[in-house]
């Protein structure tokens, strides 16, 4: 109930906000609302955080410069870039609204480092499909992204890039990778004391779509790894890896651009699925979606007007 009623407010606030405070309102209520119901949900994995990891953690990050499948069913494709190629961006990827030649100006460097099943991608068939810009550390459990519920026809990749470190908790305070053959997109994880949950990333909070479960972490094999990295270094993964914000302090300065990003190789037509998740109920309300089912589509021409349409 409290997800459907959290997703009212921002409808309503939406509907009568949208053109110039859309944004604004996401984040408040991100920050404000869903972030500590999040820290609620996830206490046991937050209050125990180091014992739980510590039999499966095994360093820091070590996938440099690789280029990663962007095929959301690949597992566990991530890798970490250095911050020389964008150096010259970092200020203005500090705006909180960052512009679109900005974005598009690191997706020309990111698209090296990306292929779909060995074949090289096409810079002009990216779409943004959300962004995140603002201090904080939102969701504190591992997870696999809602969007890629809602995109679930398309490939696609996430990129997150430091921009503003925690003075009082640095080097800590960026997100943990879990490694394991388990991970699909679209999931989040519930650790409790004695039961790990695999669930449908925005099916619900009190009634959620259970996928599986484990008696213990053991059962998944993870390896569980920090990304340590500096400003401006780019991390990539794929829609099939769990990450978690790292949970050690409740409000941080630490601050770092996120960007989902899905492959439209078809040039035409949107089609979003899982309509009643959180996610797309927020689409729906900013879209003329033509919808059956559960499917909703969004006719259009071509990738140009689509690139930035749900950003």
């Amino acid at each position: 109930m409290i997800n459907i009623a959290i997703t009212i407010i921002i409808i309503v606030l939406t509907y009568y906000f949208y053109d110039k405070y859309y944004k604004s309102i996401y984040y408040f209520v991100l920050n404000n609302i869903l972030t500590p119901y999040f820290r609620f949900q996830a206490r046991y994995y937050i209050n125990n955080f180091e014992e739980i990891i510590k039999p499966y953690f095994k360093g820091n990050v070590t996938r440099y410069n690789n280029t990663i499948n962007i095929n959301r069913n690949a597992k566990n494709e991530y890798t970490l870039i250095d911050k020389k190629h964008i150096s010259n961006l970092i200020p203005k990827l500090k705006v909180t609204n960052t512009d679109e030649d900005t974005i598009n100006k690191l997706l020309n460097v990111v698209s090296s480092y990306i292929h779909c099943d060995g074949e090289p991608v096409d810079v002009d068939d990216l779409m943004i499909v959300d962004v995140l810009n603002i201090p904080g550390n939102y969701f504190p459990f591992f997870h696999t992204d809602i969007e890629w519920n809602t995109f679930y026809k398309y490939n696609g990749f996430q990129i997150w890039i430091l921009l503003e470190e925690d003075e009082k908790i640095k080097p800590r305070g960026n997100m943990f990778i879990m490694e394991t053959d388990i991970v699909e997109p679209g999931r989040s994880m519930s650790i409790k004391e004695n039961e790990i949950i695999i669930e449908k990333n925005g099916s619900g909070n009190f009634n959620p779509k259970i996928i599986n479960t484990y008696e213990s972490l053991n059962d998944i094999n993870p390896t569980i790894k920090y990304l340590k990295c500096n400003i401006g270094d780019i991390f990539l993964m794929n829609p099939s890896v769990y990450h978690s914000s790292d949970p050690i302090v409740r409000n941080t300065t630490r601050r770092a651009i996120n960007l989902r990003v899905i492959h439209n190789n078809k040039r035409g037509n949107i089609e979003i699925c899982d309509i009643n998740n959180s996610y797309s109920r927020l689409l729906r309300t900013k879209h003329n979606f033509k919808c059956s089912d559960n499917t909703c589509i969004l006719m259009n021409s071509n990738n140009t007007n689509m690139k930035y349409k749900f950003k």
